[in-house]
C-alpha cells in the first residue's frame, strides 16, 4: 500500500512540475487556406470540363463532391456492411439499396402519376460572403434546381423528358409529376450525374453567363 501511495505522489509531482505532460499532443495550428487539390477518378485522363453543373457535363458528380443529392446509395450494403455492393459502378445502384439524403423519404403516387419527395428538415446551406446568407434547405430549392437545369441549352433532351412538371406542395415537399413511368428514375434524377442540388443563389450566378471559370462560385453543401 505504501508503494502505491509513493508512486501516486511521484506521478502527481511530475505532472505539477511539467504540466504539458498532462495535455500531451500536438498543438492545433490555424487552418491554411489556398493551395491546389488534385482529383483523380476512374477517368483521370479527362479534365474537369466544367465546374458549372448548368453545362450538363457528366463529370460534375466527380469534380463537385460538395453537392448533395435527393437520394444516395446505402453504404450498409457496402464492404463494411453486408458486403453485397462495392459501389464502384458509375451509373447503377439497385433500388433496394437507396437511402434518403436530402430527401428523408419518397413515394410513388398515382392518379396522377408522381414522385413525392419529403425533404429532410433542419438542413442548412452555410453562408458564404458575397454569395448567400445561411438559410434552411426547403422544397423550393429542389424545384428551382430542376426547373433551372432544364433551361440549359446543353441539357440532354431525353434525360428528364418523362417529367411533366415540378411543384412545391409544402415547405418540405417537392413533387415531380410524370408524363410516363421510368423505371430508371433514380439514376435519371435522384442520385447521378446532373442532380447535385445547388442553392438558387449559386445557380443564378453560374447560369452560363459567367465569363471565366475563376468567377464561378462553388455551391456550399448543406449542413445539418
Amino acid at each position: 500500500m505504501r508503494f502505491f501511495r509513493s508512486a501516486g505522489s511521484l506521478i502527481a509531482a511530475v505532472v505539477f512540475m511539467f504540466p504539458w505532460i498532462a495535455s500531451a499532443g500536438p498543438e492545433r495550428e490555424a487552418p491554411q487556406y489556398g493551395g491546389i487539390i488534385n482529383i483523380v477518378t476512374q477517368h483521370a485522363s479527362l479534365n474537369a470540363l466544367s465546374f458549372n453543373q448548368y453545362n450538363w457535363v457528366w463529370k460534375t458528380n466527380h469534380d463537385g463532391p460538395f453537392l448533395d443529392h435527393l437520394i444516395a446509395g446505402d453504404l450498409d450494403f457496402g464492404p463494411r456492411g453486408k458486403g453485397v455492393n462495392r459501389f464502384t459502378a458509375f451509373d447503377w445502384i439497385p433500388p433496394e439499396q437507396y437511402r434518403g439524403e436530402l430527401a428523408e423519404s419518397w413515394s410513388v403516387e398515382e392518379n396522377p402519376l408522381r414522385l413525392v419527395f419529403n425533404i429532410r428538415q433542419g438542413v442548412f446551406w452555410p453562408g458564404k460572403e458575397g454569395v448567400m446568407e445561411r438559410r434552411e434547405l426547403v422544397a423550393e430549392d429542389i424545384v428551382y434546381f430542376y426547373n433551372h437545369m432544364w433551361t440549359s441549352p446543353r441539357r440532354i433532351p431525353t434525360f428528364w423528358e418523362f417529367i411533366d412538371e415540378w411543384k412545391v406542395e409544402g415547405k418540405y415537399k417537392a413533387v415531380a409529376y410524370l408524363k410516363e413511368w421510368n423505371a430508371n428514375w433514380g439514376y435519371r434524377m435522384a442520385w447521378s450525374y446532373f442532380d447535385g442540388i445547388a442553392p438558387r443563389e449559386v445557380l443564378d450566378m453560374n447560369d452560363g453567363r459567367v465569363p471565366t471559370i475563376g468567377a464561378l462560385r462553388p455551391a456550399p453543401a448543406p449542413t445539418k
